[in-house]
């Protein structure tokens, strides 16, 4: 008995529990939260990742869109093709709960490997939870269950491969490169890290963004999305950032990042300062920065590290990691769908619906004939335009509902619809509404 157990009493012997308790104990604590808010976190790009990423399976790549009326014609380059068959099979295989947990779980991977970054810089168990709920709290917006929770993800393997110097951040670049479009920000910060750190062979990092079947038609696409997208003043998450109730905290990480400046190295600086600049440019962007500073801040801002051990650490660390698993299990079985009332899916095609429905609508009823969706970058200015007019009832908005038998949009819509004649509310609920035309 005694030879038997020495072996192994050496092997539990050689476990660090530190760095696991350290990095699992704020995870379980966001875990928990996120599993709790995870209806809110459904969006329309969540509904749009299920309905393209069935459309990929279903009929291939698709170059021309057909999906909605608005823009049926057009061209349509599917840069998140893969992450969208991903987030779909994961709905066909175990339902769309499935898909959202696997969401769910490329966020916080995407935080587990800032904070193996941070606590392998020398942060403290403290100093990585304070940082982790400040994270949160900068980009709420940023942890959506989208098809950007890959690139999250993507964005955090990066860093982690970064401060090991290896290779293998390039194939992860060409695979992030068919999931998101925020693949141009690890490819800055692989090219920054080559300049940095005198490493020629990441200089090859902009070719990876072109490993896609639609190679030749990214230059065109990055450039509507990202110099001038023709939606930018009609969605909120693309206005430039300006000092608000919602990015005090941006701002304020920002000023603590200043403060710390000196305790960081070069590339922990221009990582900083990186994101900071695609932060500023658009409310969206905020999230990148948030996760550099999880990943950079909490070691300069330790003073003093703590290590924790014994048989209590790892109890604690077995619980924390149970109610990571726990709360991943539990987020599978959440109503995501509770905002949207049954009574929908009887509605009569042609409908135009806003963007925060038409995605469901196209994932429930692919039947419909729907007149736009969240792809705004598919709709040329000037039927940006007209749609910003149908928003304000401005002079012309008569006209894009001309042809449509319902209307859903929200309440307040609706009802101000309805008030101007020929429709009549069949749908309302405090979330959305619908309007039928009257003959």
């Amino acid at each position: 008995m005694e030879v038997a157990a020495t072996p192994l009493l050496r092997v539990r012997g050689r476990i660090d529990v530190a760095p696991l308790l350290a990095i699992l104990a704020p995870l379980a604590l966001l875990a928990a939260a996120l599993a709790i808010i995870l209806p809110a976190l459904v969006v329309q790009d969540s509904w749009l990742a299920l309905v393209a990423g069935r459309e990929v399976a279903e009929h291939g790549l698709p170059h021309v869109d057909h999906l909605t009326a608005l823009t049926t014609g057009h061209r349509w380059v599917d840069q998140q093709w893969l992450g969208q068959l991903a987030l779909y099979e994961a709905a066909r295989l175990g339902g769309v709960g499935a898909s959202f947990v696997v969401c769910l779980a490329s966020t916080l991977g995407a935080l587990a490997l800032c904070l193996h970054v941070a606590y392998r810089r020398g942060a403290s168990p403290l100093s990585l939870l304070a940082f982790s709920l400040v994270a949160v709290a900068a980009a709420p917006w940023g942890l959506q269950l989208r098809t950007q929770s890959f690139g999250l993800l993507f964005f955090a393997l990066t860093l982690w491969l970064l401060e090991r110097r290896s290779l293998g951040v390039l194939p992860v670049l060409a695979l992030w490169a068919n999931v998101h479009g925020s693949v141009v920000v690890g490819v800055a910060l692989v090219l920054a890290y080559a300049l940095v750190a005198r490493h020629p062979v990441l200089a090859v990092a902009p070719a990876m963004l072109f490993v896609s079947p639609y190679a030749l038609s990214l230059p065109g696409y990055y450039r509507v999305m990202l110099v001038d997208p023709p939606f930018g003043r009609a969605v909120n998450e693309w206005h430039r950032t300006k000092p608000c109730a919602l990015t005090a905290v941006f701002f304020a990480v920002v000023l603590v990042a200043l403060l710390l400046a000196r305790r960081l190295d070069s590339f922990a600086r221009v990582v900083l300062l990186l994101t900071f600049a695609v932060g500023l440019d658009a409310m969206r962007g905020i999230v990148w920065f948030a996760l550099a500073a999880l990943a950079y801040l909490p070691a300069a801002a330790t003073r003093r590290r703590t290590r924790l051990s014994g048989p209590a650490a790892v109890s604690f660390a077995c619980l924390a990691g149970v109610a990571v698993v726990a709360a991943l299990a539990w987020a599978g079985t959440r109503d995501v769908e509770q905002g949207f009332p049954a009574q929908l899916l009887s509605v009569r095609g042609p409908v135009l619906a806003n963007e925060a429905t038409a995605d469901w609508l196209l994932w429930r009823r692919p039947d419909l004939r729907i007149a736009y969706d969240v792809r705004f970058e598919l709709a040329s200015p000037a039927q940006i335009d007209r749609l910003i007019a149908w928003r304000r009832f401005e002079p012309g908005w008569r006209g894009v509902a001309a042809g449509y038998r319902t209307v859903v949009d929200d309440p307040a819509h609706v009802a101000r619809l309805v008030a101007r004649g020929g429709w009549r509310r069949i749908v309302s609920t405090g979330h959305v509404a619908a309007a039928e035309r009257v003959p």
